[in-house]
Parts: structure tokens; C-alpha cells; sequence
């Protein structure tokens, strides 16, 4: 019973990826127990999560995280906002 409970505020694999994928637009690398705590996950599965991602092409892995792949840039919108502070 106690293991359904903790699971309860668990977010789904596909919800996961895209919101690492969305947070890496924003921040240009996360780390794993950040994610974890986020997510309501352990980090062995935040782990495999970014493993996933990185082997698709989508993220680069980094030393405990991840950051954006080769190539890919932040978005427009973040751009400009880093702009405009600046």
C-alpha cells in the first residue's frame, strides 16, 4: 500500500522527456537530483531518462546532468528576454 502512495506524484516517462526538453530551451544544463526532486522520481531514473534523450540526438549527458545537443539553440523567445536584461 505504502509503495502506491509514493508513486501517486510520479510523472510519466513521455511527460518527463518533454519537460527536460523544455527546460533545456530555458537553462542551458540540469541536473539529475534536481530533476529527481522535480519529477518525483529517483535519480537512476532520471538517469535513464537522459540516457534515452541523449541517444536519440536530443540532449548532450554531462558529468552528473545534461545540457542541450550540439546545434540546438535556445529559443527565440529566451533570446530576447536575455537581450532585453542586458
Amino acid at each position: 500500500m505504502a509503495a502506491k502512495r509514493k508513486n501517486r506524484n510520479r510523472v510519466p516517462a513521455e511527460q518527463r522527456h518533454a519537460r527536460i526538453l523544455r527546460e533545456l530551451k530555458i537553462n542551458p544544463a540540469l541536473r539529475v537530483s534536481h530533476l529527481a526532486k522535480a519529477f518525483g522520481v529517483t535519480t537512476e531514473t532520471v538517469r535513464r531518462d537522459l540516457d534515452a534523450l541523449s541517444a536519440d540526438g536530443r540532449l548532450a549527458r554531462t558529468y552528473g546532468g545534461a545540457a542541450a545537443a550540439p546545434g540546438e539553440s535556445r529559443s527565440e523567445e529566451h533570446t530576447s528576454e536575455l537581450q532585453s536584461r542586458f
